[in-house]
């Protein structure tokens, strides 16, 4: 037997965590927004999303079939069509697609399909070895901001502490130039 009025409080209760979580879904995408606000798309020297997809089948493609204008406008069908592409950016790669990445992952645009949010998680881990100067490379020009973006989506998406750690350092770095050598 439930009690009276006991379907109306779960009720409540599911709304109220609702607005909650789109709260912080719409805070997280105002960070990434602040923060990667007026970033440029890549120029005709550097790979594009269509062109970095392509190259990860080891084939050439030219630019026009990409967007060029605000990484926020960026159409999701791109996204879903580039799953490897962000494996193969470079610094204006990753700073105009990155953002939007981030947040066709946080606003639940690539739930429950292996795509976007698995290699965005994978490209923000620290890299070893030969991949380790790429890896700086790419990230040379993120700003103070663009980092804290990057650590509040990977604790919006609860990432494992491991994938974190490093960006929280490197948070914590500030302006330091060498913020990069603390990823690591």
């Amino acid at each position: 037997m439930s009690r009276p009025g006991g379907k109306k409080q779960r009720k409540a209760a599911l709304e109220a965590q609702r607005r909650e979580e789109q709260i912080q879904i719409e805070r997280v995408l105002g960070i990434i927004e602040r923060a990667f606000d007026g970033v440029l798309p890549p120029d005709d020297e550097h790979r594009t999303l269509h062109q970095a997809e392509a190259w990860d089948g080891y084939r050439r493609v030219d630019q026009r079939r990409d967007h060029g204008g605000r990484w926020q406008d960026l159409p999701a069908s791109h996204i879903d069509a580039c799953p490897n592409a962000l494996y193969h950016l470079d610094e204006q790669g990753i700073a105009y697609y990155l953002p939007a990445l981030m947040s066709h992952v946080v606003a639940g645009a690539s739930k429950g399909r292996y795509g976007a949010d698995q290699s965005l998680r994978f490209t923000l881990q620290p890299a070893t070895g030969d991949l380790k100067d790429h890896q700086s490379r790419r990230f040379s020009r993120l700003t103070l901001a663009q980092r804290e973006a990057i650590l509040a989506f990977l604790e919006h998406v609860g990432a494992p502490e491991e994938e974190r750690r490093p960006w929280r350092r490197v948070v914590d770095a500030g302006d330091d130039p060498r913020w990069f050598r603390r990823l690591y």
